[in-house]
């Protein structure tokens, strides 16, 4: 997908940025669609399917806000104790 979409916007940065953001978009357009409809084909509620799958934080914030650093950068000393030992 990286290539498509550098080839398609000729390497320019910022529509570069924009094309995966709009990939980014239809992919949750496409999980708010299809998720209720496999919890209602396994028996369950889609409407607790949808909460869970759509929104809930990851999904919702970007990747490069101060929550989601303050987040990884919690987690990168876990990591490296987890492969000391």
């Amino acid at each position: 997908m990286a290539g498509v979409n550098a080839t398609v916007v000729r390497h320019d940065e910022l529509l570069a940025v924009v094309g995966f953001r709009v990939l980014a978009l239809i992919g949750v357009v496409m999980i708010g669609i299809f998720v209720p409809r496999l919890a209602r084909s396994y028996g369950q509620d889609a409407s607790v399917a949808f909460v869970l799958a759509v929104l809930n934080p990851l999904v919702l914030l970007p990747p490069g806000s101060r929550l989601t650093q303050r987040r990884a950068d919690a987690r990168v000393p876990a990591c490296r104790a987890l492969v000391r030992t």
